[in-house]
């Protein structure tokens, strides 16, 4: 869950959280600056932030492991009693903030920020949970005055993705990644199966009875081509031209018919 003030450290001047069972710390990221500020559900992530008065601001270093992530100020105790690192204000919250601790499976909406001007940084919704010490969700803004912010937006997306956390986007606020059912091959392929059978007696007599129909055809084809070609009569042969007398020594030249020189 979300906690502030919770999270257990090592004695300085190191400050770095205390591992849980089975927890495995992957990135820490110095110089930080930290605002915390209350978010109403239904409130657009881009709205107009309320006064610092409101929230927290802090600096420090920021931890992610493979569960959550840890951000610890550089003020912050080795040991913070339960809730009550740095005091209790008016209607019981904490005078200033010394670690936060949220899961990843209470951020939504995150993103990374590279403006023109000014440091790059990441924000992102905070849940609030049960004895937490946040009443409703938070936005968190983490400004990265050094290098580093990009790899931390990559390591915080793909432990949300390896823990099928939540769908991103306002829209989606609050609710939670249904996870699409395995895929299971079909036993059946959708190819038919070869036929091994031998053919029936009833295909055979079938088959029988085709041919012969294909031969008969065949062959009154060829016996009307014979009848057709016997009664047509020869084509006339052309008679050659008559040749032209001329006298001795002269050549001889045909003529067309009906010619006389």
């Amino acid at each position: 869950m979300a906690s502030l003030n919770w999270a257990l450290l090592t004695p300085a001047p190191s400050l770095t959280p205390l591992p849980l069972p089975h927890e495995k710390f992957i990135l820490s990221l110095s110089s930080i600056d930290l605002s915390l500020v209350p978010s109403p559900p239904g409130a657009p992530i881009n709205a107009p932030a309320p006064p610092p008065s409101a929230g927290y601001t802090a600096k420090g270093a920021v931890h992610l492991s493979n569960k959550r992530l840890v951000f610890v100020a550089s003020d912050a105790h080795s040991t913070p009693q339960a809730g009550g690192g740095g005091g209790v204000g008016e209607a019981g919250k904490p005078k200033s903030l010394k670690t936060l601790s949220v899961p990843y499976s209470h951020f939504l909406d995150g993103r990374f920020v590279q403006p023109w001007f000014g440091a790059n940084y990441y924000e992102a919704l905070c849940l609030p949970s049960d004895g937490g010490g946040l009443s409703m969700p938070h936005l968190l803004k983490l400004v990265f005055k050094e290098a580093g912010g990009g790899q931390f937006y990559e390591v915080v997306e793909e432990m949300k993705n390896r823990l099928g956390v939540t769908a991103g986007g306002s829209s989606g606020r609050g609710t939670p990644m249904e996870a699409l059912p395995l895929y299971t091959p079909s036993s059946t392929s959708s190819q038919p199966a070869p036929t091994t059978s031998s053919p029936t007696t009833d295909d055979l007599l079938a088959a029988s009875i085709a041919r012969s129909a294909e031969e008969a055809e065949e062959t009154a084809a060829q016996q009307r081509l014979s009848v057709d070609g016997s009664a047509r009569p020869p084509a006339p042969t052309p008679s050659p031209a008559p040749a032209l007398a001329r006298g001795p020594g002269e050549e001889v030249r045909e003529g067309p018919p009906g010619y006389e020189p």
